[in-house]
């Protein structure tokens, strides 16, 4: 990892002050010349060891890339998808020397990942709009199974599965220390209004892509919340987004479309238990 200009020039005034011959480079003043000279030399230093970072970083990508077509593959190259650039003639990469700015302006898959269903190959996408995951709009979408028709291996059937989240109900009664939380779940202190609800809300957002909501985990989250005693899940489902149809979460849910939410505040209904009533 690239150093910083005050670390790399730290380093060559302490090799300096360890050379006897250099000692008559004494001044103490900022604007010395010997020490501008270690400031220039140390930004050079800096530069160059954060182009050896992108140096190592583009080799890493491009090795992780050229390894046999695994599903990580597929899953890598949809996050290399440029809406509103072409891929170069014969190519299944973007041409190099687009500035970074430009390039990340034209990425618009957040979150990608390949699972492989009965014997498809199947690609779940998603945007990210106003921090939550949305599906790819429709002209992203179309331009995006385009370029997948071009990189991917001949023969291999691919479905990409770009639909809104599945979605989340649960039902919690949760008992609460009086001197910490109000009967309604904030925070006494005033310092948050629905402590317990926020931390719900975070858990779902640190869920991968594509990764498995486990109620045990949900709950371990809401236990963390001061003031929290109990968290007691008493109903817990979810269902694709396309679906009324709900299954209860006894264990573990994997998303339909790769990630999942709670759409509404009566989604997740929160009932708060005094622990001295108990």
């Amino acid at each position: 990892m690239a150093r910083t200009i005050a670390e790399i020039q730290n380093e060559i005034i302490e090799a300096k002050e360890a050379d006897a011959t250099l000692t008559n480079l004494n001044s103490g003043s900022a604007s010395a010349i010997w020490r501008l000279w270690t400031r220039v030399v140390a930004a050079a230093h800096s530069v160059l060891e954060e182009l050896f970072d992108l140096h190592v970083a583009e080799v890493d990508a491009k090795l992780l890339v050229s390894r046999p077509h695994s599903l990580r593959w597929y899953q890598t190259m949809a996050l290399l998808f440029q809406y509103g650039r072409d891929l170069p003639e014969g190519e299944i990469f973007y041409e190099t020397g687009v500035d970074v700015d430009t390039v990340a302006s034209e990425k618009v898959v957040a979150q990608a990942a390949a699972v492989n269903e009965s014997g498809t190959l199947v690609m779940k996408v998603a945007r990210e709009v106003g921090g939550e995951l949305e599906p790819l709009s429709t002209a992203q979408y179309n331009a995006f199974v385009s370029y997948i028709e071009e990189v991917k291996d001949a023969g291999v059937s691919v479905v990409v599965r770009n639909i809104a989240s599945d979605k989340l109900k649960a039902t919690v009664d949760i008992y609460y220390d009086p001197q910490v939380l109000t009967s309604s779940g904030a925070r006494i202190d005033g310092t948050a209004a629905e402590p317990v609800r926020d931390a719900a809300k975070a858990y779902m957002r640190r869920l991968p892509f594509n990764g498995v909501f486990v109620r045990a985990h949900f709950v371990d989250a809401l236990q963390l919340v001061p003031g929290v005693y109990v968290p007691n899940v008493t109903s817990c489902e979810a269902t694709r987004n396309d679906s009324t149809t709900y299954e209860t979460i006894s264990v573990l849910y994997q998303p339909y479309s790769g990630f999942l939410r709670f759409f509404n505040t009566s989604d997740l209904v929160l009932n708060f238990i005094s622990q001295e009533d108990v």
